[in-house]
């Protein structure tokens, strides 16, 4: 008998996309789910096309609430399920026809408790919401790991991540809809509140209360790229959000007695911070730019150790030679 598998829809203003995602789900060939979307106060018609799939198929549950931002829906989505499984997916997602029963069929031949898969990213055409990218297959591959193995994946640049067969796996590890969870892992687990990077602020702890994962290179999630997507609006807090999101992984690591590991950890947080001071300077903004020195000279005396002589002179410019380091940054950023 097929396990109950809960997918949680966040939606903002999205009423062109919702539907063309929500027909992606109950085409899914595993039939036995749940759909729940929160409608996260939005302004347009995503309402009415969420009533509207909610009368045409019994197996969705709408829920309203004033707009809180993804995290606080996401959270509501979880207090209501049902299922073993939990799965999300973004309101302009589409996902591939099988992709539920690849997921859920990995997942239990292999008693696991978490499943990764590849994503199809495209930029999109109003014209067509029903547009999908054109997947580029690799050789089939799968890694098993467990938590620490996991979050070492999200880490690496160059060792696993580099792989062709896992190129785009490296950069979605941080992100929630292209996975499968069982759903006890979020019996105490909730996304913050009022954050930029909700999902990238607890994947560690995801990874870290499961014992056994698996990544595979099929891509069955399309993400499709607009000029109202969340990252492209982000604004500069969510940036310092997301400068804590490395800082939290790198406290994770540093008592793992693993060098290398750490090594990785402090190169990603300092780099974060250095496209973080970039992102000041563009928009003129002094203030954060102070506040980020500051911050970032108390870290460096700590974790200089763990940087290479690259990073440690970028650093080392960014404290003590501000505007030299953005013109030079600015350049590279821009050539690269």
């Amino acid at each position: 008998m097929q396990r109950l598998v809960s997918i949680v829809i966040p939606c903002y203003n999205n009423e062109l996309y919702l539907g063309p995602c929500l027909d992606s789900i109950i085409g899914q060939t595993y039939e036995n789910l749940e759909v729940i979307v929160i409608d996260d106060g939005s302004t347009d018609g995503s309402w009415d096309v969420c009533r509207k799939y909610e009368n045409m198929d019994s197996r969705i549950k709408c829920f309203r609430q004033k707009n809180a931002r993804v995290g606080a829906a996401r959270n509501k989505g979880l207090d209501n399920i049902s299922g073993q499984y939990v799965m999300f997916a973004d309101s302009d997602d589409i996902l591939e026809k099988n992709a539920v029963e690849t997921a859920v069929k990995l997942l239990e031949e292999n008693e696991a408790d978490l499943v990764q898969w590849d994503t199809c990213f495209f930029e999109t055409n109003d014209a067509d919401p029903y547009q999908v990218g054109e997947k580029e297959e690799a050789e089939y591959a799968e890694i098993i790991t467990d938590g620490p193995g996991a979050v070492e994946i999200l880490l690496d640049s160059k060792g696993k991540g580099d792989d062709p067969r896992f190129v785009l796996l490296r950069n979605s590890c941080r992100c929630v809809w292209n996975k499968l969870f069982k759903a006890e892992i979020f019996k105490e687990l909730r996304f913050p509140e009022g954050f930029e990077y909700e999902d990238d602020y607890i994947a560690s702890d995801l990874f870290m209360s499961a014992d056994k994962i698996i990544f595979f290179n099929r891509q069955l999630t399309y993400k499709r790229g607009h000029d109202t997507s969340v990252l492209r609006l982000m604004p500069l807090k969510g940036r310092f959000d997301k400068l804590e999101c490395e800082y939290k992984r790198l406290k994770l690591v540093e008592n793992w007695n693993k060098p290398a590991v750490m090594k990785m950890a402090c190169h990603t947080f300092f780099v974060s911070a250095m496209n973080l001071g970039l992102a000041c300077s563009m928009q003129g903004d002094q203030d954060s730019l102070n506040k980020l020195s500051s911050r970032i000279k108390g870290e460096y005396g700590t974790y200089k150790c763990y940087l290479d002589i690259t990073d440690r002179l970028a650093v080392f410019l960014f404290l003590y030679f501000q505007r030299l380091f953005i013109a030079v940054y600015r350049k590279y950023r821009v050539n690269h």
